[in-house]
């Protein structure tokens, strides 16, 4: 009886172990990483930026990246990058223009370390930290802007996340229609703005109800999800 009762011990604990192991795994690499990102090397005192704008399932475990590189106060080309998630472990490998072969690991911080191996061989440790950009430096459309542009007009935009291109139909009277181009789903709610100018939805079937507020930059329009003010949710062009 002893020795049922201690094998039924272990196994409750191996299971809550394994439970606890799912809880901690990582999310699928997402709008969590599409930022800038301070890039130091060991022994330098010039830093580098690398700015993903956007993230492309290429495997069950790969992701491309579309991105920038470069020095910090200069250029900035695309270069060849990519995340490699299996199990915890989140990895980010990346080829500069200078054919260097970077290869770092992200931290339970959310920050990436790992090593620079330089053209000639010679290797350097290498750190990534997403930059902070300060809500308040962001002005966003007020509620009549939104307002009018959102009444009878139709919002083309593509998830900076995952690059899909969604179509909203606002309709006068607070209908709306949504369709993804990428996966022909489609859905149709209700929108409002609210009193801080944003422009929220509801939803009737499985979409993800959310607010997004409205930032100009330049000459282009950017959504913004409520939830994460200091980041991009979508490039829009309104109808």
């Amino acid at each position: 009886m002893k020795r049922l009762m201690n094998r039924i011990a272990f196994a409750f604990v191996a299971f809550s172990a394994g439970v606890a192991y799912a809880q901690t795994a990582p999310s699928q690499p997402g709008a969590d990483l599409v930022s800038k990102w301070l890039v130091k090397v060991e022994g330098e005192s010039r830093t580098r930026t690398l700015s993903i704008k956007g993230i492309k399932q290429a495997t069950a475990d790969t992701f491309d990246l579309d991105d920038l590189y470069g020095w910090t106060d200069g250029n900035q080309p695309a270069v060849k990058a990519e995340i490699t998630q299996i199990a915890q472990e989140r990895k980010l490998t990346l080829t500069t223009a200078a054919d260097s072969k970077i290869v770092a690991v992200q931290a339970a911080n959310g920050n990436f370390s790992g090593t620079i191996t330089l053209k000639n061989g010679k290797s350097k440790a290498i750190t990534f930290e997403k930059t902070v950009v300060l809500t308040q430096a962001r002005a966003f459309l007020p509620k009549a802007d939104v307002e009018a542009m959102a009444n009878g007009k139709k919002w083309n935009h593509v998830r900076v996340a995952d690059q899909q291109k969604i179509r909203w139909d606002l309709r006068n009277a607070g209908a709306l229609y949504a369709n993804n181009y990428n996966t022909n789903q489609r859905d149709e709610g209700t929108w409002l703005v609210n009193d801080k100018g944003e422009l929220c939805v509801k939803w009737r079937g499985r979409s993800e109800d959310r607010c997004v507020a409205i930032l100009k930059d330049g000459d282009k329009l950017k959504m913004v999800d409520s939830k994460d003010l200091n980041g991009v949710y979508a490039e829009l062009t309104a109808e």
